[in-house]
């Protein structure tokens, strides 16, 4: 991408997470980056076509965070030999990272606030930030631990009650970091809570 396209993305973002979707116009958009709408519209043909693009470039960065921290990239029925192979360290340090990423990480941030003002208003953004932050989550965690209980690593459980369980700290810590100075001291907790949990429910593998 060249720099313009990254920073109309950029820009567009954060007013969408300022303002909702809804309230932010190609106007606006244009404004914030000092250029006219005609300019703009020789990198995007509208306001949905730079939407369409930060989804894209979120799930681009999901991507490769997922490969970099060695866990699956794609869903169960895609990549089944990833969630087999998906080892509870590797689980771990990717959760951690998680935080760091949806809490400090400027697009994903102003990415997740955005999803939290439109849920309510639209129903596409609705679904959007429950495969992003909600449901999503809970669902590949519990197929992670469908294949750990395969190789024994896990206890024999109900995944579901289980991922949730262990997802569900996370969710609070980031929605709570919003409205803290020190939003390390969170992070600090949320390692406690998965050393705990390995210590509850993991058989055979040990975490660093």
């Amino acid at each position: 991408m060249s720099d313009t396209k990254e920073n109309i993305l950029k820009i567009a973002l954060h007013l969408f997470a300022v303002n909702g979707y809804e309230a932010v116009s190609v106007s606006m958009i244009a404004e914030a980056l000092g250029m006219t709408k005609g300019a703009l519209y020789k990198h995007y043909k509208n306001k949905q076509d730079i939407f369409d693009c930060i989804v894209e470039r979120m799930y681009q960065i999901d991507n490769k965070r997922a490969k970099d921290y060695q866990v699956p990239e794609s869903t169960i029925e895609v990549t089944p030999n990833a969630y087999r192979n998906t080892t509870i360290e590797s689980l771990i340090t990717f959760t951690l990272a998680q935080y760091d990423f949806w809490v400090t990480d400027e697009f994903a941030s102003n990415f997740r606030k955005m999803l939290i003002l439109e849920q309510y208003r639209n129903l596409k953004m609705n679904m959007l930030y429950q495969k992003c932050l909600v449901n999503g989550p809970i669902s590949y965690i519990e197929d992670i631990f469908n294949k750990m209980i395969e190789k024994g690593v896990l206890q024999e459980c109900d995944t579901k009650q289980l991922a949730i369980e262990y997802y569900a700290p996370l969710f609070l810590w980031i929605s709570v970091a919003d409205a803290v100075e020190n939003c390390w001291d969170l992070k600090t907790q949320l390692t406690t809570h998965v050393k705990q949990f390995v210590k509850k429910y993991i058989i055979n593998e040990k975490v660093k």
